[in-house]
């Protein structure tokens, strides 16, 4: 039997984002929308949900990329009382949406679900997949819970599954926003450098340019030498 969450916050927060995932009742929207997030905490690129508010998508439900380039399509699974479905449900949701990865020319199939899958599950699925052309990439209740549960995922899991911070989930929180805004103004700034060192290399060529130019004006001609300098 599924006991029912309790409101609540500090580490009694961790198993309640998972009864609460478990227990499902928030809909396809939010379903779509914390599989999309999901992907993005996870270092996917150009996350694009597909009509989470309903209307055909054409066997995706969210299209992605990976950071190695490759075309993701996600499909997402997050039935109430998660914990109760038959692996013959969980695989033939799969294999749904992995047909639909494949016609919409996924080079990698992202599942996410509430469901807990096995190691065993875990590689039927995947051999599924290769056969397929395919590869995989699950995300099932034993891998979504950590997420949201790390201070990377606090924002995600108040947002979704409405479980507040404690006090030092918050200084965790934003300990991790503190260091990831620190690297982007690093990469930022390193961007900026560079730009300025192409700008200082055109700067120069121009005033060589403009040396020669000058030098033409007097002489008649640029010396050849002069021109091989801008090689």
């Amino acid at each position: 039997m599924v006991r029912t969450p309790t409101l609540g916050t500090g580490p009694s927060a961790v198993d309640e984002a998972r009864l609460r995932l478990i227990n499902w009742t928030y809909g396809q929207l939010k379903a779509e929308t914390l599989g999309a997030q999901i992907l993005r905490l996870e270092g996917y690129l150009d996350i694009d949900p597909v009509h989470p508010t309903g209307g055909p998508d054409g066997g995706k439900d969210i299209i992605a990329r990976h950071p190695d380039g490759r075309r993701v399509v996600g499909g997402c699974y997050f039935p109430n009382r998660a914990d109760e479905k038959s692996w013959e449900k969980i695989e033939g949701k799969f294999d749904g949406d992995l047909d639909g990865a494949v016609k919409n020319s996924a080079k990698i199939f992202a599942f996410l679900t509430n469901v807990q899958i096995s190691d065993d599950q875990g590689k039927t699925l995947r051999t599924k997949a290769t056969a397929k052309g395919c590869a995989v990439e699950i995300f099932d209740l034993d891998r979504v819970a950590p997420i949201l549960n790390s201070p990377k995922g606090f924002g995600l899991r108040y947002q979704i599954l409405s479980i507040k911070m404690s006090d030092e989930e918050q200084v965790s929180f934003f300990n991790n926003w503190e260091s990831i805004l620190l690297a982007e103004v690093q990469r930022v700034g390193a961007q900026l450098n560079q730009v300025s060192g192409q700008v200082g290399g055109i700067e120069k060529n121009v005033d060589m340019i403009l040396t020669i130019l000058k030098g033409s004006a007097g002489t008649g001609e640029a010396k050849s030498g002069d021109a091989g300098a801008l090689v």
